[in-house]
């Protein structure tokens, strides 16, 4: 059914100024006529108006059709669908502040620059071990302190490869 822009402006229950606000900002749109189309502007409405503006409407104007799906190019999707993705978006990005805010959630560069200072430490740790125990180790086995230094260092020198070869299991 087509009608003037002050008879929709009546059904809908807004003033006339608003259904002209509506037509200039692409809102909702005339027929070839120069009339509205109740059933299109209706449609048209609900999907281009901000609800938190928009004054309550009856109803029948609340029905929802199978056509109102998200649209997959967001070049024609409508207010609605676009806010709708706006504050899921929005929501995903607070969620994400709030995990890192109560710390369930490090930053990456940290824990790596914290896992390379632990590796180099233990590496270090174990190469030095030879030099600091070859004594004690020579002296329960009673044999030659030197000996027994080169042997633990060549032990230890495999063990190293052995780690940092990891195309082999240990």
């Amino acid at each position: 059914m087509e009608v003037s822009l002050r008879k929709y402006a009546n059904i809908r229950g807004v003033s006339l100024a608003a259904v002209q606000k509506a037509v200039k900002t692409g809102r909702i749109r005339l027929e070839s006529s120069g009339k509205i189309n109740v059933e299109k502007a209706n449609r048209d409405w609900r999907e281009n108006t901000n609800p938190m503006q928009a004054k309550p409407v009856d109803v029948q104007d609340v029905s929802i059709s199978v056509t109102d799906a998200p649209l997959k190019d967001t070049r024609g999707a409508t207010y609605n669908q676009a806010r709708a993705a706006n504050e899921f978006y929005r929501a995903m990005f607070m969620k994400e502040r709030l995990k890192k805010f109560k710390s369930e959630v490090v930053d990456r560069q940290k824990v790596n620059n914290h896992v390379f200072r632990l590796a180099r430490a233990t590496r270090d740790l174990i190469a030095g071990f030879p030099a600091r125990r070859a004594a004690v180790i020579a002296a329960k086995l009673k044999a030659d302190e030197h000996e027994t230094l080169v042997v633990l260092e060549d032990e230890f020198r495999d063990l190293l490869s052995e780690i940092g070869d990891f195309g082999k299991p240990l």
